[in-house]
């Protein structure tokens, strides 16, 4: 009985492992202002339509207080050729609450993966305190 909770454990460590890593990078990714960038140099949109880069930064920057919940709406202004106007349409605004709650469900995954996996490593300690760190290794 011993064995077969040790092996499902296992088993569910194993898994929480790449899921945590690829969950980590998700968080990384979402709240790095140089992955924004990098985005709109890429694309050029803001530069096509005339938004400056310190405006850039600065809606990159919003995104991702958006993004962990710091601001309510990811709507932002900007100033196109002397004329200030709201940056994201209706269905833009729309995706971008999709998106977030994406964020949001990989948020919750990450945390489960590493409870899970603190979980796991205790769960061994405790458990067979002489046979703990063999069986991580």
């Amino acid at each position: 009985m011993i064995d077969r909770l040790r092996l499902v454990y296992g088993i569910i460590f194993a898994l929480s492992i790449p899921v945590l890593l690829i969950a980590t990078n998700l968080r990384y990714v979402a709240s790095e202002p140089g992955v924004y960038e990098s985005g709109f140099a890429k694309y050029g949109a803001a530069d096509a339509v005339g938004i400056s880069r310190a405006d850039q930064s600065r809606i990159a920057g919003e995104l991702i207080d958006y993004f962990s919940s710091k601001r309510d709406t990811p709507q932002t202004q900007v100033t196109i050729a002397d004329e200030t106007t709201n940056l994201f349409s209706a269905e833009e605004i729309v995706h971008l609450k999709d998106i977030k709650g994406l964020l949001t469900l990989g948020e919750n995954v990450w945390l489960i993966a590493l409870l899970v996996s603190f979980g796991y490593v205790a769960f061994l300690f405790i458990r067979w305190r002489n046979q703990a760190w063999p069986a991580l290794a």
